[in-house]
């Protein structure tokens, strides 16, 4: 977690000798989830249209050899196509 600083930037916080407990992994998993959880249907919505047909041109354009191409979708976008 970062702290604030005065003008509001985030301030660098080291955690390399942070040690979390189960309970407190479970409990931001918890949080993390029940965030997105709560704004799925409107993130959706409002996405659902959105057309990425630029960033999957942009993607293939770099692509090196012949299609057809396989590639692995790390799931880091909005659950289109």
């Amino acid at each position: 977690m970062h702290d604030r600083r005065q003008d509001g930037a985030a301030a660098k916080v080291n955690l390399s000798n942070m040690a979390l407990k189960r309970q407190d992994l479970d409990d931001i998993s918890a949080r993390t989830l029940d965030h997105y959880d709560r704004r799925a249907e409107d993130f959706w919505k409002g996405t659902r249209d959105h057309d990425v047909s630029q960033n999957i041109a942009a993607l293939l354009a770099h692509i090196e050899g012949e299609p057809p191409f396989t590639i692995l979708d790390l799931g880091c976008g909005r659950g289109g196509t």
